[in-house]
């Protein structure tokens, strides 16, 4: 299987490399991941928290002059260290102390791996979670907590195939319409600090058009379930701040792109009430939604 796009090969991890869906000679490429030293780095970043770990980047230039040809670390306080040589398409890592298998998986597909797609500018990673309905990327937006990986759970159950349960690639130019580009086909029915979650068969790991980004806004238990178009500046803020891990030295660039997609995308915010019960409610009216177009 793919992750966003992609084949990921761990050389001398092979438990870790997914199990083959077919798709392998449409995939966007092939990445290598083997354990070696890393070469040297002389700018980093401050130290950052993020999945309840201290992370902090480095580069062979100085960070503000990141590009796509620039190698780039990522190290993981204690628990690994990653670097991306685009001239061999290979991700080196070292181990630390607290190393596991599982978390160097993790820390690849969760972080690492979208940061250097985003890098090398044929993407953005978007915040959500996603299921296909109809043959489009049907997709939830919240701050965290605030119920996409719920709702994608519910909806995957239902028989959706999985897009994303934390993570979406959009890739695109300013000037031709954005692809999805699903994440990885783990979900989490829980939640828990540097864990992908279950493995699922169900998952579409091929880029197909979007659909709609539904906004999340939490509404009283007893609330009626509204969604509202969004236009203009309230949509560019509500695609900005559905940014997955954002990082000063990208955010200025990204703007073009925010826009691009701004103009590409059609968004949704929905009432949804908080309460458990409802969601089967919301689903049928989602598919409804879908449906009538």
């Amino acid at each position: 299987m793919l992750v966003f796009g992609h084949r990921i090969l761990f050389e001398d991890a092979p438990e870790l490399t997914l199990p083959s869906s077919g798709h392998e000679p449409q995939a966007l490429g092939t990445l290598s991941v083997r354990s070696a030293p890393l070469p040297k780095f002389s700018y980093f970043t401050s130290p950052i928290p993020h999945s309840l770990q201290r992370v902090r980047f480095g580069a062979s230039v100085p960070i503000g002059e990141i590009d796509a040809s620039s190698e780039v670390l990522m190290e993981v306080a204690g628990v690994v260290r990653l670097a991306w040589i685009p001239s061999e398409s290979v991700i080196l890592y070292e181990p630390g102390d607290a190393y596991r298998p599982e978390r160097l998986r993790f820390w690849i597909f969760h972080t690492f791996l979208p940061l250097i797609l985003r890098i090398g500018g044929r993407f953005q990673i978007l915040h959500v979670g996603a299921v296909e309905i109809a043959g489009r990327a049907q997709i939830f937006m919240a701050p965290s907590f605030g119920g996409k990986s719920t709702l994608t759970d519910y909806f995957h159950r239902q028989g959706h195939p999985l897009l994303g349960d934390d993570t979406l690639g959009a890739m695109g130019k300013e000037d031709e319409a954005f692809l999805a580009v699903p994440s990885w086909p783990f979900h989490r029915p829980y939640r828990q600090a540097e864990t992908l979650g279950d493995f699922t068969t169900n998952f579409r790991d091929l880029p197909l058009p979007f659909g709609t980004i539904f906004l999340l806004e939490r509404a009283a238990p007893d609330a009626p379930i509204a969604f509202r178009r969004i236009e203009g500046v309230e949509k560019f803020r509500a695609l900005r701040l559905g940014s997955f891990f954002r990082l000063a030295f990208l955010q200025e660039r990204e703007f073009p792109l925010y826009g691009a997609l701004a103009r590409s995308l059609r968004v949704e915010a929905v009432s949804l009430p908080w309460e458990r019960a409802r969601i089967p409610e919301f689903h049928a009216r989602l598919l409804e939604r879908v449906h009538r177009g």
